[in-house]
């Protein structure tokens, strides 16, 4: 068997914060690219007004990553977390989602179109298995796209559903319900 080394698509390097300077007077970044080899750049010219912003917010505190074609600044812009007064329990079903308030409200969001779909697609993918039963890879491939469908089909079901969650929640805390080796636990019994 051979041996695989490692390989990057793209070259990136993450320099650590000894490894480079910054002068938010004259914008100006020095890194150093190896003992002896410094590459000054000169930021005055961002025109983005988010590099200030953030950079003044992190008291220009961030981490660098080079690679061939840009630099990525990484800020750390400290910001406070604050709990909400009120909660909000989410259980989550297979065909809704039931949302308990600690202030007293019911409410649902109904997941059955994409449970829907999911059987659908479900039943035409063992339709196909049955279909193409000798050429294992005609029949991956028609199942692959099979796949990719269902998946774009889902996907905005599952975002619209998640921001209608949202809106009901509203500002409150959500607490879910932990649905780890779930599966694992009721097949064992």
């Amino acid at each position: 068997m051979q041996h695989m080394t490692p390989w990057r698509r793209r070259l990136k390097a993450s320099r650590h914060h000894n490894l480079f300077r910054w002068d938010p007077e004259s914008s100006r970044l020095t890194v150093s690219l190896r003992p002896g080899v410094r590459v000054n750049v000169n930021l005055s010219s961002v025109a983005n007004p988010l590099f200030r912003k953030y950079g003044e917010a992190s008291n220009w505190r961030f981490g660098l990553t080079l690679n061939p074609v840009a630099l990525l600044f990484h800020f750390r812009v400290p910001h406070s977390i604050t709990i909400p007064p009120t909660q909000a329990g989410v259980d989550l079903n297979f065909h809704s989602a039931d949302i308990a308030t600690s202030d007293g409200v019911l409410t649902r969001v109904d997941l059955h179109p994409i449970t829907q779909l999911q059987e659908r697609m479900f039943r035409k993918r063992q339709s196909i298995t049955r279909q193409v039963a000798k050429d294992f890879r005609q029949q991956r491939a028609v199942l692959r796209r099979y796949h990719r469908r269902e998946t774009r089909r889902v996907t905005p079901l599952l975002h619209h559903a998640a921001n209608e969650l949202l809106e009901k929640v509203g500002e409150r805390s959500l607490v879910f319900e932990d649905l780890t080796d779930a599966t694992e636990s009721i097949a064992r019994r």
